[in-house]
């Protein structure tokens, strides 16, 4: 135990050991070993070196731990990989019936015995299906990896049907030619189970990325920089306001706990663009009458606009909002609608929010912390022995 103190001692700064080293070797000497000597000792060298490394040291240090740790965060993350199909739809016979006849072809595409027969085929989800059911399985790859979505559609004045010129097939893998090859399969059951109802002609082959969608390292890395700057800036305020440090730090993590307490709400948003871009405030009237789905026009292009919904369950916020675009996609081109649209594009198909957009944890930690700040301030001005003046 004495070899690890003496150890510890070398730890102190050596403008320090020069001065009184000999003085510090004979005190450890009489105090002998054990583990509160060793703890001592490196209490004391922590303390020593940080007193002297001064404020912007720390900070640029602590700063550069935390870029550190979220570059290790981000390169441990497996990238995930996108593929694109897309696919024109048309009417075989009966044309009326091509919107309903297309929902079931979808339908049967992402059943849970296709997705679960395509798992076991590419050999998908090689970790999960030894401690999660496959239903669980099925149901994750349904919700986070694969989507259809319609890119447009119109209803042709003079044959009286629905036509939906595109529908993107959308899969996410961490390896980019299972992406490709799974998107395949998708499309190939797509258009078999539309037979004969409907005919489907890919447009544009499942594409091979070339770069993960996900995740954003850049993001990560200088997320992981602000914590740790954020973190030496909060380390040198504790060993000069410890009261106010501490308040602080108890008022953030309380306000971070009592956040999981307020119910979680999920944002979907869609973007489409219909012709012409004069029926945009009837559509986006109508859409709001109807309830669920916020509708709004996007002023710097005209026609376009924006279907968003806000609900507790994130699938039935973006199935709300799909939902509002096939209808209005199935509704455009009738003369009965209303709404005066003749087509409609999705430009940006609605979307699986990945976090809450309400409540904003962070915010709310950052709150906690300013808030206890302020008590510890108050609290140690109430404490502050005042001078009495003698007039």
């Amino acid at each position: 135990m004495r070899r690890w103190t003496r150890l510890a001692a070398e730890l102190y700064p050596a403008a320090w050991r020069a001065r009184y080293g000999a003085e510090f070797e004979a005190l450890l000497e009489e105090a002998g070993g054990g583990w509160r000597v060793l703890g001592d000792v490196l209490k004391g060298a922590f303390d020593m070196q940080f007193s002297s490394w001064g404020f912007g040291r720390i900070t640029a240090i602590t700063g550069a731990a935390g870029l550190a740790v979220a570059a290790l965060v981000g390169w441990l993350t497996p990238n995930l990989y996108i593929s694109n199909a897309v696919v024109s739809v048309s009417p075989n016979g009966d044309g009326q019936k091509v919107a309903e006849n297309l929902r079931h072809a979808q339908a049967a595409a992402l059943s849970d015995d296709s997705l679960a027969s395509m798992i076991q085929q590419f050999n998908l989800y090689p970790n999960e299906r030894k401690t999660q059911p496959m239903a669980d399985v099925v149901a994750d790859m349904r919700n986070r990896r694969v989507m259809m979505a319609p890119l447009g559609g119109h209803r042709s004045p003079s044959k009286g049907v629905w036509a939906f010129p595109a529908i993107e097939v959308r899969f996410a893998d961490p390896d980019a030619a299972k992406a490709q090859a799974v998107n395949r399969e998708l499309t190939r059951r797509l258009i078999a189970a539309g037979l004969p109802a409907v005919e489907i002609t890919v447009l544009d082959a499942s594409s091979l990325p070339q770069s993960p969608a996900a995740p954003n390292r850049v993001t990560i890395v200088l997320f992981g920089l602000a914590i740790g700057t954020a973190a030496g800036l909060l380390f040198m305020g504790a060993r000069r306001w410890p009261a106010v440090a501490l308040a602080g730090i108890g008022g953030m993590v309380a306000a971070f706990g009592a956040s999981f307490l307020i119910p979680e709400r999920w944002t979907s948003m869609a973007v489409v663009h219909i012709t012409p871009p004069e029926a945009a405030p009837q559509v986006v009237a109508t859409v709001r009458r109807s309830g669920g789905v916020d509708a709004g026009m996007i002023n710097a292009n005209p026609g376009t606009l924006y279907l968003r919904a806000d609900g507790r369950d994130r699938m039935q916020t973006r199935l709300a909002v799909r939902q509002s675009v096939t209808r209005l996609i199935q509704e455009s081109g009738a003369p009965d609608s209303g709404r005066g649209v003749d087509s409609v594009v999705v430009l940006d198909p609605a979307s699986l929010p990945r976090q809450p957009s309400f409540p904003n944890r962070f915010s709310i930690a950052a709150l906690g912390l300013l808030a206890g700040m302020l008590a510890g301030v108050c609290w140690r001005w109430t404490r502050t022995p005042r001078e009495t003046i003698a007039t």
